[in-house]
């Protein structure tokens, strides 16, 4: 085997590996900002006066990710007694 063929080789496995490794940060990244400013904006949102959906107790709010339905869900205890109150949106 020559020297240039390996040359060769090594710069088509280098050029593979950069556009595996751009494939895989591209997407990872771009879903850990919207996580991020989704969550953000959720807690900004929820944690308002006017977010509370009638039923739920304001002081009680709390945040999580849900897969069924897709999307953040701030969710409030019932008044007095009363069931949960919970919001899913994708985006707020």
């Amino acid at each position: 085997m020559r020297a240039d063929d390996r040359h060769e080789r090594r710069a088509v496995w280098s050029v593979r590996l950069l556009v595996l490794v751009v494939a895989l940060v591209v997407p990872i990244s771009l879903g850990l900002s919207y996580l991020a400013a989704g969550w953000y904006r959720m807690d900004q949102t929820c944690s308002t006066e006017a977010a509370v959906p009638e039923g739920g107790v304001p002081e009680t709010v709390s945040y999580a990710w849900t897969w069924e339905p897709l999307g953040f869900t701030c969710t409030w205890a019932g008044a007095v007694g009363g069931d949960d109150v919970s919001r899913t949106k994708l985006w707020w």
